[in-house]
């Protein structure tokens, strides 16, 4: 939506008075102005709204003369809107994102929804670009709700998405975001505090001069202050992302140190399994080489079992003689002192065998 630059005093009284509807309503203020013109038509709120909160109120019509389905057939956009914004689990996201000032692309990639889809959603629920430097507002609509209903988890979330912008934004939304030390309470009670004295500036009586100067040095004081509360957001900002790129530097060691051990265990596996295939394989050589001994001395028996049938002395067999007593036949006589020679001579058939002793 673009608002013109030059308005007309008409067009000044509209804008002013939908600023005052806005600031009575809060983020969602055109859808609750679209639902107010839809139950009272004629009512003194017709002049302020714009072309998207007619458009809803259209849309509401349909609904009512057509039906939702046919309705939603009619005006897609802003059923899908609404759609996502009363049931979509992502809501939160979006709401993070937004207060995070990101842009409706990066929006758009977060939740999965069309860029121009982001633009209605956020034209008819979460409007807050126009509100976003009245932090009290902000915080009223917004993080309040939250912790009137116990979620402060949530409200402290939303809280660091709004000062933090759009990196801590999208770290919110990581599937482990990192725990952030930075509280944005400190950044929070200022701009209250600037507010507050805002206020009192904004009420003080001027009834003489001497008013005016104070009135004057009173204003540029505030001016001084918002100067150095964006100041002190822009250092919020930068150790948010400090801290997170410290985080994310730590996590990089983290991971490279685990990735050094697991390739040190990995190589002490392969060792350790390198040397049992070597005790393995040494042991599998002693077989095979105990294996082949065996078979070459089989083989050798084998081969001297055959040299042998095939030898010609295979052919002869060895009988024992017959053993017979060997007959001594020897005379009885005198030995005197002469020479004897014992002969054992065997007759030539083989028959009998006699002992001859002869005298020299």
């Amino acid at each position: 939506m673009k608002e013109t630059e030059n308005f007309s005093p008409r067009d000044s009284a509209i804008e002013q008075a939908r600023s005052i509807y806005r600031s009575r309503s809060g983020p969602d203020w055109r859808w609750r102005l679209a639902n107010a013109l839809h139950a009272a038509p004629e009512s003194c709120l017709r002049e302020i709204p714009d072309d998207v909160v007619r458009d809803a109120a259209r849309f509401l019509s349909d609904c009512d003369e057509f039906g939702p389905e046919s309705a939603s057939d009619r005006n897609q956009l802003f059923a899908a809107a609404e759609s996502f914004w009363y049931s979509s689990p992502l809501r939160e996201s979006f709401t993070i994102l937004v207060l995070g000032n990101c842009d409706d692309e990066a929006i758009a990639s977060q939740t999965a929804l069309d860029v121009s889809l982001v633009g209605y959603v956020r034209a008819l629920f979460f409007d807050i670009e126009a509100n976003r430097n009245a932090t009290s507002w902000i915080d009223a609509y917004v993080m309040a709700p939250e912790r009137n209903a116990g979620r402060y988890e949530q409200a402290a979330r939303y809280r660091r998405a709004f000062y933090g912008g759009p990196t801590v934004a999208s770290v919110l939304l990581a599937p482990d975001p990192p725990e952030l030390t930075i509280d944005a309470s400190r950044l929070h009670s200022l701009e209250e505090s600037l507010n507050t004295k805002a206020r009192a500036v904004l009420e003080m009586p001027i009834q003489d001069a001497r008013d005016s100067i104070r009135f004057t040095n009173m204003l540029l004081d505030h001016e001084l202050a918002k100067k150095r509360i964006e100041l002190e957001r822009e250092k919020f900002q930068h150790r948010c992302e400090l801290e997170l790129r410290e985080q994310d530097v730590a996590e990089r060691r983290i991971a490279l140190a685990e990735e050094k051990h697991r390739n040190r265990v990995e190589r002490e596996k392969n060792r350790d399994g390198r040397k049992r295939d070597s005790i393995a394989a040494q042991r599998q050589l002693g077989q095979l080489q105990q294996t082949l001994q065996s078979e070459r001395r089989r083989r050798e028996l084998h081969e001297a079992s055959q040299r042998a049938i095939e030898s010609p002395l295979a052919a002869l067999s060895w009988r024992a003689p017959r053993e017979r007593p060997l007959p001594i036949n020897v005379p009885t006589r005198q030995i005197d002192n002469f020479s004897n020679t014992v002969a054992l001579t065997q007759p030539s058939d083989g028959t009998e065998r006699e002992l001859v002793l002869t005298s020299t």
